[in-house]
């Protein structure tokens, strides 16, 4: 087990490794929204004072209405859903767990934080390969890096098998805003634990924000683990005014999947073949995966890279089209290496 993973996102070691400076690179190696939610002046007193218990409770009423809580969920603010996938492995009970990847891999950090907190991990890519006696199965939805949808149906059934022996299942939903209509939030069973992030489609990544939608007896385990002061007041209030901003959600979802179109376009262009798309980002395919993303490196454009998987690339959102145009030549020049 290794003690810790490699995530996209690291500019610096890009910068250092291949020169020129932060503000000459686009980075694309990870799912963030490009175009964040514009944050607001706060007030001196949200900086220095301790966060007001009544401030995280509006907090996680407003993520409640937003997500579509239901009246027998509670929504827990924590300081980002690594938080979650750190903690919740070591409150639940049992030893053998089960995390459900597609054949493009999923999301490395469950895996990682379960056999850290001691747990059996069997990684399968059907529900039904799930055995009995598994105490807890994890699942990312939509699933990071191609975007997969899980069956619900099947998923609801997978829940109520487990609970019969207190069992949970986990389904990561730090993607789903984009589609908000596939969130099992508003009909998940007692012992379903879902977890939201606001750093994905908000690009508030630096924030630290996310939440874990949850039954009471869930909720209340959680909050003890987290002490009385769980999140910055910034944090608590930027928080607040996102979830709030209807018609900025409305509008984003819209521009993300135009550019996301976008952005597929100019990957098939480049030759490349779609493994799988969200409205964040585009999972491509090639033999020369390695190669293609050294090529955009020394042009400083930092993709994400798949160790475990080398035939694959995935592409985050450019901020606009000259971004797009400027992954266009590059790739162009990454193509005509190929070729020649």
């Amino acid at each position: 087990m290794r003690d810790q993973l490699v995530h996209g996102g690291r500019l610096l070691s890009a910068v250092r490794q291949y020169g020129g400076e932060v503000a000459d690179w686009m980075d694309l190696s990870t799912g963030i929204n490009p175009m964040g939610w514009p944050v607001p002046s706060l007030g001196s007193s949200t900086w220095h004072r301790l966060p007001e218990q009544e401030s995280l409770q509006a907090l996680e009423a407003t993520a409640h209405r937003h997500y579509n809580a239901g009246p027998e969920q509670e929504a827990v603010a924590v300081a980002g859903t690594q938080a979650l996938i750190e903690l919740l492995p070591r409150i639940l009970s049992g030893g053998n767990a089960a995390i459900l990847s597609s054949p493009n891999g999923t999301y490395g950090e469950h895996a990682h934080c379960l056999e850290k907190a001691g747990k059996h991990v069997a990684v399968v890519s059907e529900i039904s390969d799930v055995q009995d006696g598994c105490d807890l199965v994890v699942l990312v939805h939509p699933n990071n890096p191609d975007g997969k949808l899980w069956d619900r149906q099947k998923v609801l059934t997978l829940a109520r098998r487990l609970s019969r022996n207190n069992g949970h299942v986990i389904v990561d939903e730090a993607f789903c805003d984009i589609c908000p209509q596939e969130s099992f939030v508003g009909n998940a069973p007692a012992n379903m634990i879902i977890y939201r992030s606001i750093g994905k489609f908000f690009g508030l990544a630096g924030l630290r924000l996310g939440f874990a939608i949850c039954s009471p007896e869930i909720a209340q385990v959680i909050r003890s683990h987290l002490g009385p002061w769980p999140l910055s007041g910034p944090a608590i209030e930027i928080g607040r005014q996102a979830l709030e901003d209807g018609a900025w959600i409305e509008q984003t979802k819209r521009w993300l999947e135009n550019q996301s179109g976008k952005l597929v376009d100019v990957l098939e262009k480049a030759g490349l073949q779609i493994a799988g798309r969200h409205g964040l980002f585009v999972l491509t395919s090639s033999l020369d995966a390695a190669g293609i993303a050294e090529t955009l490196a020394n042009q400083h454009i930092l993709v994400r890279s798949f160790s475990d998987c080398p035939s694959l690339l995935r592409f985050g959102l450019p901020a606009d089209d000259v971004g797009l145009a400027r992954l266009e030549t590059a790739l162009h020049s990454t193509r005509q290496r190929r070729v020649s």
